[in-house]
């Protein structure tokens, strides 16, 4: 049980709220999950960070349980933790249906052979079950669910029990992951979609990067390192599948604050990734009919780990390792190789950092591949981080964000050279527009924490949609949000065009910075937001067009997006209420946040969708 205090300017739920809030943080590595919770209480700057152990049902009598899944005939339900054991030992277990490692499925395997073969095996067995990645994810969410969360006339679930006389139904719970922050942007969004179910509430889970929780749970273990400002930590987060290395420098210590200067990509060299090579490398050599030849892999490799991987070398096999039931032989030379290649992985990972970056004053290590033994850290770390959001003061965006407009054709788009490829429409006053993205935040910029990023400030510099109400007093809008992993320079705004059906964004100067291949698809409807259509500003058409007397004409909305980054970007749309004011003088307006779908790049919907749109002054 650990204590930690949050800062004075903490931005957490429970000083938003009277409510009582239930913060769990999940831990959920390639091979073992671990949950830690906390109660977040209204006026208490302290709170407890507890870890559960010995769950009731499917992880009984184990600290911290497998993330393996066997299914059994028959059975929807996987099993897992320790009566997966059991289970494998039966002559009938079918190894077909037994999951190890398969969270690596959500990586990108980056050219490792090793990596491809275990994707390729997991997947054709899943194809062979009719199930996909996401349905192992959900099911492992369903059984941590039912034995955390969800009591019935027969027990109460382990969370209940432990907090005790309280009552979870009247408790406001939050589920903060802890996720590698290089993972594609789409795996974020399942994991958020996949612990979003009865009982927790749509908008209360949360992703936190593995690093930022491994340093918070260093942190509030840490009860004699001095921490002075400047000081530079490099984090190295190497768990059973992959390693991210971050460093953070330190910009507040009363209360302790960092700031995020470098994050680096996944890399798959986690201890795990060792047994997976030797478990390849006897396959090749176990005979084709050996009896039970599945189960007698699983076997050698539980011993390979026992026996030889957790004493980290090869130093008391000088000849070699043995298995000591098959007489199989992994000779030397193919030992070293086990154990160097991930470990060539992190140190060549390590040197790149440090030869680019300012020099770390010093390395905290945690996870698996260094033999850390309290794999609770990470987990505790995820709970301080979400209920004191100070705790890392400023982040390095990873990537670029903007959002998708049509501005009218100025001179310098006149003039351009790629002119002709420029995506054009006429808005409702025959004017030329060109489809462009104008940016919230490009790659490599250092933001504030709490900074949320806005496509405008005020009334006067918000976006103006239209729309005519004698045809459709009902009105749905359609916004694009571009994201892409590279900066697109200084300019103000990029210009969208096509090349050979390809769409392309392009700066000033006619480079080519990305292709254009998804979206994220915001849809709203005003009416929704707004608690009256009737004050918006009516243009009559008769003012632009020269038209009778008594045309029809059209309503302007104007709005900003906010949106917040972060490993799922949250997007909230600010509608304004034209014709009534605040008490400060200001345009009255009001919030909604939205959910946003992901869709691939289609020319005629974002035209459809823009149609009416106008651009960011």
């Amino acid at each position: 049980m650990e204590a930690h205090q949050q800062g004075p300017s903490s931005d957490s739920a429970s000083q938003q709220s009277d409510k009582e809030t239930l913060v769990l943080g999940i831990d959920l590595g390639t091979t073992r999950v671990v949950v830690t919770f906390a109660l977040d209480l209204p006026g208490n700057d302290v709170c407890e960070i507890e870890t559960t152990r010995y769950w009731l049902e499917s992880y009984r009598n184990t600290d911290y349980p497998s993330t393996d899944l066997l299914y059994v005939d028959g059975k929807d339900i996987p099993y897992t933790g320790p009566k997966v054991k059991e289970l494998l030992k039966a002559t009938n277990a079918d190894m077909g249906r037994y999951f190890h490692m398969w969270k690596l499925l959500f990586h990108d395997p980056m050219d490792d052979e090793s990596i491809t073969r275990l994707q390729d095996d997991l997947t054709r067995r899943l194809k062979d079950m009719g199930k996909t990645k996401y349905d192992l994810l959900d099911d492992l969410v369903g059984v941590l669910y039912k034995d955390l969360l969800i009591s019935d006339d027969k027990c109460r679930c382990y969370i209940q029990r432990r907090i005790s006389p309280r009552h979870l139904e009247n408790l406001e719970i939050k589920v903060v992951i802890t996720t590698p922050p290089g993972r594609r942007v789409l795996e974020h969004e399942a994991l958020v979609t996949a612990f979003e179910r009865h009982p927790i509430k749509k908008g209360n889970v949360f992703l936190e990067s593995e690093t930022n929780a491994m340093l918070g749970g260093w942190v509030i273990g840490n009860r004699t390192h001095k921490f002075e400002t400047g000081q530079r930590y490099l984090v190295v987060d190497a768990g059973g599948g992959t390693c991210c290395l971050t460093q953070f420098r330190v910009v507040a210590t009363r209360p302790i604050q960092f700031a995020q200067e470098f994050v680096s990509q996944s890399i798959l060299c986690g201890s795990e990734t060792i047994s997976e090579a030797y478990q390849q490398n006897v396959d090749g050599k176990l005979a084709a009919d050996y009896p039970n030849r599945a189960r007698t892999l699983q076997k050698m490799r539980y011993r390979f780990d026992k026996y030889c991987k957790r004493d980290f070398g090869y130093s008391a096999f000088p000849d070699g390792y043995c298995d000591s039931v098959t007489e199989l032989v992994v000779p030397l030379h193919d030992l070293q190789k086990l154990f160097d290649t991930p470990v060539t992985k992190l140190l060549n990972a390590t040197a790149a950092h440090l030869n680019v970056w300012a020099p770390a004053d010093f390395i905290v290590m945690g996870g698996g591949l260094f033999e850390n033994h309290s794999k609770s850290h990470i987990a505790r770390g995820a709970v301080l981080a979400h209920m004191n959001k100070n705790f890392i003061g400023r982040y390095v965006a990873q990537h670029s964000i903007g959002i998708m407009v049509r501005r009218e054709i100025d001179d310098l788009m006149e003039h351009h050279p790629f002119f002709h490829k420029l995506l054009t429409s006429i808005d409702a006053d025959d004017n030329v527009r060109f489809l462009s993205v104008e940016w919230l935040i490009r790659k490599g910029e250092e933001v504030n924490a709490k900074h949320e990023l806005s496509s405008g400030t005020c009334y006067d510099s918000a976006r103006e949609v239209i729309f005519y109400p004698d045809e459709d007093d009902h009105p749905r809008f359609e916004d694009f949000v571009v994201t892409i992993d590279v900066n697109p320079g200084n300019d103000e705004y990029t210009a969208c065009i096509e090349d050979d059906n390809v769409l392309q964004l392009i700066d000033f100067d006619g480079n080519v910075i990305a292709n254009l291949n998804s979206l994220t698809v915001l849809k709203w409807c005003p009416r929704d937001i707004l608690p009256t259509l009737a004050n918006l500003e009516y243009i009559p058409l008769t003012q632009n067009k020269g038209e009778d007397a008594g045309s029809k004409g059209y309503k302007i909305v104007k709005l900003n997006w906010i949106v917040q980054p972060g490993l799922v970007m949250k997007f909230t749309i600010k509608v304004y209420n034209y014709g009534t004011t605040r008490s400060d003088g200001s345009m009255d307006y009001r919030t909604k946040l939205l959910q946003s779908t992901k869709a691939p790049f289609s020319k005629m919907m974002v035209s459809m969708g823009l149609s009416n749109a106008f651009d960011m002054e």
